[in-house]
């Protein structure tokens, strides 16, 4: 027996009459003033790390409409802004770091910041590492340029940026104009103290990373030639590979390592030039695994000779963080993962939570895919921007965790702009245990209850809570919506833990602002049944006029217990908003998809 989750059309669901005529229509549910919980205001008690740990691969990120936006060089102050990086500060605003390229290349010339306190309206604050003039180390007048900034907040609050620096002209004979500099912010980047140079040696793409006993390491593509000469004049060797230096001081002072300036962290073979191995592994992604030492990182791989295909690949240290020591052919640590997928410029960051997300781009345009707790196994990966949009596409760009549920995802490097938007993390949620009277109000709900965002259409939103007792499971539905019309309702899908495409039980229920629609079980088909559900709604606003401003509607739905297939307390759910005006259906997951395996847990019942 197949299982679809097709949507319904609502049967007898009349064209809204007042539409156009300036006629009020009187629904079934009650008009009064509603104060709409905002999701900002909901899953505020701060749960244990790694909460989801054995969920993660269930969990969704969820597109915020209306976050999406393309700051180009009005903003920004640059024609090729690239390498997006973010900060939050003690403040609560935000920092983005980004630098930019000139007329003949996306590489950075100089890097800069902007600001914003709500991740979407930015305003640029100043070029923090711009190109000047130096006189290098043959002696000849050249310019230093800086790229790849990139922020890090510190145990105490002040913000570290570091950038790769380097000889704009013949900057591979020029090493020691070459290396990463630094500057610090204890205003919450206000005013910034001077630069300082704290690792010499050519180098790009650097990422700070905060260790749980407080040291701070810098990797780095560490990068060497060594044959200018090898495919033709002027056709350099590189060898690559990514490393780091380390401060146990709070920024102030640098260990670089015995022997080499540096201490290697991962590495591996390109291919071998006669009997020299040239190593790969550049643009490295590290993060401190949540609750441990361990650390887990993604690095793009060149594979092959002067004809390359570029991958990602994983790397993982052992439990106390270090990443081992070289083999005999300079590859390490043993623990790590090949070209895991075709792509270039990965980005890995991980929610408190513990779901980890991956990000790289692949002929110019940006995924990424959600990941489990220790960063080993991750889902399909998926398209970050919608390609249908002016520009969609993209390389280069960045995740950042910018609270406990929120994702920031920032990409340049196409059409001349830097696009950024916000994902919501939807996740396995816990039903509250206090009392609820069903009476479309939301006044005996919690501020601090668990619940899952309907956000990805439109300016139509709305957030989902559960509840329980001895007798009933209860749903909150609060949505906002400007233009409440007739047509529109919300759903809640229930089926028992167990449930596959070929089994399990699953129930339904439809209701609007006007009250119950439907109820439903699915037996091959999602078949009308009396469940015995109470509905209660009410409304803000005045359906049906043309020129109103509406608020929103409340919609509250009490399920028997009886009714429902709990198993240990469980029951899987999916969340549905249908707004006619703004296109259609919302859901937590595509009502549609058979796949049961991302449907969200509801514990605690």
């Amino acid at each position: 027996m197949a299982f679809s989750l097709a949507l319904l059309a609502a049967s007898g669901c009349e064209k809204n009459p007042g539409k156009g005529s300036g006629e009020p229509v009187t629904p079934g549910g009650r008009r009064q003033t509603l104060t709409l919980t905002p999701i900002k205001e909901l899953n505020g008690v701060a749960g244990a790390v790694n909460s989801h740990s054995t969920t993660a691969l269930k969990s969704v990120l969820t597109p915020v409409a209306g976050t999406y936006v393309q700051l180009g060089e009005g903003v920004l102050q640059e024609s090729k802004p690239i390498y997006p990086r973010f900060v939050k500060t003690d403040a609560g605003d935000y920092l983005m770091f980004y630098h930019g390229g000139n007329a003949s290349t996306w590489a950075g010339n100089e890097c800069s910041y902007a600001r914003s306190s709500d991740l979407v309206n930015w305003k640029f604050e100043k070029k923090l590492f711009p190109v000047h003039q130096i006189t290098d180390c043959s002696g000849s007048s050249n310019r230093r340029g800086y790229a790849g900034a990139h922020p890090l907040k510190l145990g105490d609050g002040r913000i570290l940026v570091v950038a790769a620096t380097r000889a704009m002209t013949a900057f591979r004979d020029r090493v020691p104009d070459n290396g990463l500099a630094i500057r610090i912010s204890d205003d919450n980047g206000v005013t910034w103290g001077e630069e300082q140079i704290v690792f010499v040696g050519t180098n790009w793409e650097p990422m700070p990373v905060l260790l749980p006993d407080g040291r701070i390491q810098i990797y780095y593509t560490d990068s060497e030639k060594l044959n200018s000469d090898a495919f033709g004049a002027g056709n350099e060797v590189i060898s690559t590979g990514s490393s780091y230096i380390e401060s146990s001081d709070g920024g102030k002072t640098w260990q670089y390592g015995s022997t080499t300036g540096h201490a290697r962290g991962f590495a591996q073979i390109r291919y071998t030039y006669g009997s020299q191995i040239i190593l790969t592994d550049q643009m490295p992604a590290v993060i401190a695994l949540n609750g441990s030492s361990a650390l887990a990182a993604a690095a793009e791989s060149f594979i092959g000779g002067a004809s390359y295909t570029t991958y990602v690949s994983l790397a993982y240290s052992d439990a106390n963080g270090s990443w081992g020591t070289p083999d005999a052919q300079g590859v390490l640590p043993a623990d790590r993962v090949n070209k895991f997928t075709k792509g270039c410029a990965p980005y890995l960051v991980q929610f408190p939570s513990g779901e980890t997300v991956l990000s790289y781009n692949e002929n110019n345009v940006f995924y990424m895919r959600q990941g489990d707790a220790k960063g080993r196994n991750f889902s399909d990966e998926v398209k970050v921007f919608s390609q249908t949009l002016t520009t969609g596409k993209g390389f280069w760009g960045s995740l950042y965790c910018a609270d406990s549920h929120t994702l920031v995802a920032g990409v340049g490097g196409s059409g001349g702009v830097m696009q950024v938007g916000q994902f919501y993390l939807n996740h396995a949620i816990k039903a509250a245990s206090h009392p609820v009277t069903v009476d479309g109000n939301n006044n005996d709900w919690k501020a601090g209850d668990e619940a899952l965002w309907i956000c990805s259409l439109g300016d139509s939103k709305a957030t989902v809570r559960c509840a329980r007792d001895a007798e009933y499971v209860y749903f909150l539905f609060e949505v906002s919506d400007a233009d409440i019309s007739k047509d529109d309702y919300v759903q809640i899908f229930l089926s028992d833990p167990s449930r596959s495409e070929t089994g399990g039980t699953s129930v339904r229920v439809k209701a609007s602002y006007e009250g119950l629609k439907t109820e439903g079980n699915y037996a091959g088909g999602w078949r009308e049944k009396v469940l015995g559900s109470k509905v209660s709604s009410s409304y803000d606003g005045t359906v049906g006029y043309n020129t109103d401003t509406d608020n929103g509607y409340v919609v509250e739905i009490g399920i028997p217990r009886s009714a429902l297939p709990i198993q240990d307390g469980s029951l899987l759910l999916n969340a549905a908003l249908f707004d006619i005006r703004n296109g259609g259906e919302d859901a937590i997951l595509p009502t549609a998809d058979k796949s049961t395996a991302r449907w969200i847990s509801l514990t605690g019942l």
